[in-house]
């Protein structure tokens, strides 16, 4: 080839490679599922929204029942292909209870993974609150789930903290499967963290009890002392990551800590990650790209205003400083985030427009933390809230989902997903 025709490819593929890596244009939003029904978002949306190498895309959510004890809440799944939404499916088979904060996640064979926590198991006397398990069900490719849910905790402590709440789950490359929460199985009054990790086929045993899962250790008699809200991402090793809040005095900013859990449960050091790092309702955001580089993403308040900060920790390196993601002076909150292929960060979260949530999405370079991108994603006039976001393991493709309301009581979620890039053949540049 000419060196002149060469070089003018090379500049070619360099502004389109540059367009592609500093933006991202979306298709037009639309709505995938409206109704009246008190639906919602697990509280920390990552793993609400699911996407695999077809680009398939499954969002999940629950319905909340605020009334019966115990609660009849339900969880559902819609599927998403080439853009178009399915009837919803009911994911939890549960007779009665139902379950909330449902998580799922496809595996790189397709099968989708699906966790939440569950009503089912109240003590005789009804009381909702008595006994809360993690329960998990998976899909395989073209098929349905099983009508026969998989019970991840085994609490059975005979006090009224019989509870674990907010399971996360995280895809090894190994195929293993983990699930996070936090329990008030050990005293009743501290939560602990526990992580339990399927076989190698992603197969649960039969399992009683829930001591052999517990990943830290309150030494203080302070009831108000607990371990919160964790979340998990799997390394390529096989080993696991988790971060959590430490809850002190029941305030609403916690401090962050996390660990390393390596494939034989080896227990690594306990890591001061950062001193302010989310809320209760609003708990920290973890992913990791395909070398084991791990992002986290969460919000602080100070001055009577929400922020964003994102935290940065290379393989082999230790946590940096926060950085502030958010414009000044915005009140930001429900920040969610996704690596792509080439390890860099996708961000989304909810902005406060005067009483107005706004979705926003940023492209963010985590090794220097240069936003490359920044743009809206909702309309101005919906009240757009609790974004998740997902990306397609093969060709990088941005999907996004979030929950829009109204003054009558309608809730609709909204999905949108990245145009695909006109370039039809990179061999053409090699």
């Amino acid at each position: 080839m000419p060196q002149t025709v060469a070089l003018r490819l090379y500049v070619l593929l360099f502004f389109l490679v540059s367009s592609i890596a500093n933006s991202a244009d979306f298709e037009e939003p639309s709505a995938i599922l409206r109704t009246e029904d008190a639906i919602g978002f697990a509280f920390n949306t990552r793993g609400s929204l699911a996407v695999d190498s077809r680009d398939h895309a499954c969002a999940a959510y629950y319905i909340a029942d605020d009334v019966s004890k115990p609660p009849q809440n339900r969880i559902w799944l819609i599927d998403i292909s080439g853009g178009d939404p399915s009837s919803p499916v009911r994911i939890d088979h549960a007779p009665t209870g139902g379950g909330r904060h449902p998580k799922i996640a496809f595996d790189a064979a397709g099968i989708l993974h699906a966790v939440w926590q569950d009503y089912r198991h109240v003590t005789a006397g009804g009381n909702y609150i008595d006994n809360v398990e993690i329960f998990y069900n998976r899909r395989p490719t073209g098929g349905v789930f099983p009508s026969e849910d998989i019970r991840i905790s085994h609490t059975n402590a005979g006090h009224k903290g019989d509870n674990g709440f907010l399971p996360q789950i995280a895809i090894g490359a190994n195929g293993r499967v983990h699930i996070a929460w936090y329990d008030f199985t050990a005293s009743g009054n501290n939560a602990e963290i526990y992580l339990r990790s399927s076989g190698g086929a992603g197969e649960f045993p039969d399992q009683i009890g829930i001591d052999n899962f517990r990943v830290t250790t309150i030494d203080s008699a302070d009831d108000l002392v607990s371990h919160w809200m964790p979340d998990a991402a799997a390394l390529p090793g096989g080993e696991v990551y988790i971060v959590w809040g430490v809850q002190q005095g029941f305030q609403g900013i916690f401090p962050l800590q996390g660990r390393s859990i390596a494939q034989d449960r080896t227990l690594g050091a306990i890591e001061t990650i950062a001193e302010q790092g989310g809320s209760f309702l609003d708990p920290p955001r973890l992913a990791a790209d395909k070398v084991g580089n791990l992002g986290l993403i969460y919000t602080i308040r100070s001055e009577g205003m929400n922020s964003i900060c994102f935290q940065y920790r290379p393989r082999e390196g230790v946590w940096s400083n926060p950085a502030f993601i958010n414009e000044t002076g915005a009140d930001s909150s429900q920040p969610c985030l996704a690596f792509d292929m080439n390890g860099t960060v996708h961000l989304v979260w909810q902005e406060d427009m005067g009483g107005i949530y706004q979705v926003r999405y940023a492209l963010l370079d985590p090794t220097d933390f240069t936003i490359r991108s920044r743009k809206p994603l909702s309309l101005k006039n919906a009240d757009a809230r609790t974004p998740a976001i997902a990306i397609n393991p093969i060709t990088d493709r941005i999907h996004c989902a979030w929950i829009e309301r109204n003054d009558e009581g309608e809730r609709t979620i909204v999905y949108l997903r990245e145009q695909e890039t006109k370039v039809e053949d990179w061999r053409l540049f090699d």
